[in-house]
């Protein structure tokens, strides 16, 4: 669906439509951050937690090494400027 039909349904939204939406979002937002309360006392499995390791490893490494590139180096002059 594009262009003035797309507008077209959107301007047509009724109270009862976006109350219903904005509960679904709220419900499924709910739901999210109830999962991520519960999942730091999960153990995460020994090879994801190795790949987790090798992730933060490799982004660290990234910001170490761009920081003698010119965009990092002028990144790190703008940081100490203020």
């Amino acid at each position: 669906m594009f262009g003035s039909e797309y507008i077209a349904r959107i301007v047509t939204f009724s109270r009862r439509d976006l109350e219903d939406f904005l509960m679904t979002t709220v419900d499924i937002t709910g739901q999210l951050a109830g999962y991520m309360a519960q999942a730091r006392d999960m153990r995460l499995a020994p090879d994801v937690a190795q790949e987790a390791k090798h992730r933060i490893l490799d982004a660290l490494a990234a910001m170490v090494s761009g920081s003698h590139l010119p965009a990092g180096e002028m990144a790190i002059r703008f940081a100490r400027a203020r």
